[in-house]
């Protein structure tokens, strides 16, 4: 069993690991709902659009349900047999 020396912590290092995190705290005004306004908004948003009218939300919806729909129509016209489990 090999004993390891605790790893120093050096100032290059901190100042690396600063650097990954966005530097200081201090630096950066704090982001408050004040001052925030309307960055998370998109254009459709900020105009008042319902984001059903968006045609990526669209799609999405579709991929979505579209499995759903297909076991629908599978297990109403007959192509998959509801009674299969009984028969274990």
């Amino acid at each position: 069993m090999s004993a390891r020396a605790p790893m120093a912590v050096s100032p290059r290092s901190t100042v690396a690991t600063r650097a990954m995190l966005g530097g200081d705290p201090g630096d950066k005004p704090k982001i408050t709902r004040e001052n925030e306004g309307d960055a998370w908004l998109s254009k459709a948003e900020r105009e008042g659009k319902s984001t059903m009218q968006d045609p990526v939300t669209i799609v999405g919806a579709i991929i979505f349900f579209f499995p759903f729909f297909g076991l629908l129509v599978a297990l109403l016209s007959g192509a998959v047999d509801f009674d299969a489990i009984n028969s274990y």
